[in-house]
């Protein structure tokens, strides 16, 4: 199933494309989306050959990114540290959250479903409101832990 948005239309809030394709433009040269795209569908674009492609190419490029562990520190540090222990140098904190290297060596940890985990507020924990980057990089440094 292919879903349009036409062209001169701007459309904000990210889509998840979970089937199917997402078109955007459909003609002209003219009209954006505004937030992430992310899902297992194919998105595509109706516009000028040459728009599209140099849009593709930075799509493409951007989404073939891997994660960064060491960004995912930085972030740990500056996010988790006051309730977890996200890494060995780290004195202590709180009792009821569990240290990072524990939740890398839980059976089935998986780095991905960890930063799909941090994308959505959850009761215990604040909503640090990451983008998609950084949570992958928050997933990978978590599974760097594992050793």
């Amino acid at each position: 199933m292919t879903r349009g948005v036409p062209a001169r239309q701007y459309y904000a809030g990210g889509a998840t494309i979970s089937a199917g394709t997402l078109l955007l433009g459909i003609g002209g040269t003219t009209g954006n989306i505004m937030g992430d795209v992310a899902g297992n569908g194919a998105l595509a674009f109706g516009r000028h050959a040459a728009l599209a492609l140099g849009v593709w190419a930075s799509i493409t490029s951007a989404a073939a990114m891997p994660a960064e562990p060491a960004r995912g520190e930085k972030l740990a540090r500056h996010w988790c540290a006051s309730c977890h222990i996200v890494a060995n140098d780290q004195k202590g904190g709180a009792d009821s959250a569990p240290p990072f290297a524990t939740i890398a060596r839980k059976p089935g940890f998986d780095g991905g479903k960890i930063a799909q985990f941090l994308m959505d507020p959850h009761p215990k924990m604040p909503d640090m409101q990451l983008s998609r980057d950084e949570a992958k990089d928050l997933g990978a440094y978590i599974t760097s832990l594992a050793q």
